[in-house]
């Protein structure tokens, strides 16, 4: 396999303007990063920036097919002589918007990925606009529209008055970047300013380099309330990968990292083993699509399988301890009693060490017993004998 810098351009998409000397900085380390792998795996790699690149360009196209039906559509109302010079704004829409600016309580969820609505430019800004004073909406699928460097402002804006917003899908949003920086600085800034309370964060397919991951890293290490962040089917390399791992190393909240399909290769793909070692509240890495030694897998696995385990071992324990809680307060004192027995059973048995003490301990108790009445019996086989001599 020949492998060229004009490869690497047609599997990703160019940067323009601002963006285009950190674009072409960034695409000089995939070249360098690619080069480093054998045959096989440059192939494998390639092919799959291209698989990317070909499902990318079907929602680009998807996107500009409704466009251009929103222009058709707004060019007739205009020579008809009425509707607005931009594209028409659907009934359902501004009737959805209108509900939203009312705080209606059954719009707990948005959906707007591509399929579902098609924004234009002027529905997204005025849908950042009403969710900035919204009080509803708990997750929001952006996912295929087409956000943009332009709009990020008024995103991470919306994010900092919005405080019930708690999962946000930006998949495919052309943030780049630019972008990127600007929401990282209103996440880094939630714990500070009491707002943006996102738990799940999805900057799929943005093209995210090591720049707008760096700058993801140094939010993280401030925010304390994202539990899942999604950054795959970008071109973060090993290096944004340490930086993700000193930040697992640490956090307290962070449990999802999503980083498939980037490129990590092993030095990186370590360092997050390590960081899952480390911290056991790390409870998923998502490295599919990059390539790395047989180790940094294994590492993985081990560390994150252990970790699940864990977690697991406690949120069972948890859950029974409050079904128990709210159970004993309705039962008379005798039935409480009979149940807790029962319960502390049950939570003795979602731990193996917990329940092997358990099971010791009623095998003392019992043998207490039978010494006891061992004693007794052999006491009242005397005072019978002397009674009967007496």
């Amino acid at each position: 396999l020949i492998f060229n810098s004009a490869s690497v351009r047609e599997c990703i998409p160019p940067f323009r303007g601002r963006e285009g000397r950190a674009r072409m900085s960034n695409m000089r380390k995939t070249k360098d990063v690619i080069s480093s792998l054998d045959p096989f795996k440059k192939k494998a790699l390639v092919e799959s920036l291209q698989t990317q690149k070909e499902k990318e360009k079907q929602q680009r196209d998807a996107i500009a097919a409704r466009r251009a039906a929103q222009a058709a559509e707004a060019a007739k109302a205009k020579a008809m002589g009425s509707g607005p010079k931009g594209p028409v704004r659907s009934r359902q829409l501004t009737e959805l918007f209108a509900k939203l600016e009312g705080d209606d309580p059954d719009l707990t969820i948005l959906d707007f990925s591509v399929g579902s609505w098609w924004l234009s430019d002027i529905d997204i800004s005025d849908l950042f606009r009403i969710l900035e004073r919204n009080t509803v909406v708990q997750e929001l699928n952006l996912h295929g529209c087409h956000v943009g460097p332009q709009r990020a402002e008024q995103l991470a804006r919306c994010l900092r008055g919005n405080k019930s917003l708690l999962a946000l899908n930006l998949g495919a949003a052309g943030l780049t970047d630019h972008g990127v920086i600007k929401i990282s600085e209103t996440i880094g800034k939630a714990s500070e300013d009491g707002g943006c309370a996102l738990q799940s964060l999805s900057l799929y397919a943005n093209s995210v380099s090591d720049v707008g991951c760096h700058r993801i890293a140094v939010a993280l290490k401030r925010n304390n309330s994202l539990r899942h962040i999604d950054l795959a089917s970008n071109t973060i390399t090993s290096q944004g990968a340490k930086e993700l791992a000193e930040v697992c190393k640490e956090s307290r909240y962070l449990q999802e990292l999503g980083l498939s399909h980037n490129l990590v290769s092993d030095e990186g793909a370590l360092e997050l083993a390590s960081a899952a070692e480390i911290n056991g509240g790390i409870l998923v890495v998502e490295l599919g699509g990059n390539h790395f030694a047989g180790e940094a897998a294994e590492r993985l696995g081990r560390a994150l399988k252990k970790n699940v385990h864990n977690e697991t071992m406690r949120a069972m324990t948890e859950r029974n301890a409050t079904a128990f809680e709210a159970l004993k307060d309705k039962l008379q004192p005798k039935e409480g009693a009979k149940i807790e027995h029962a319960y502390q059973i049950e939570l003795d048995q979602t731990d193996p060490r917990a329940y092997a003490a358990h099971q010791l301990t009623k095998k003392m108790e019992q043998d207490a017993k039978e010494r006891e009445a061992s004693h007794l019996s052999a006491r009242a086989a005397l005072v019978v004998e002397a009674a009967r001599s007496g």
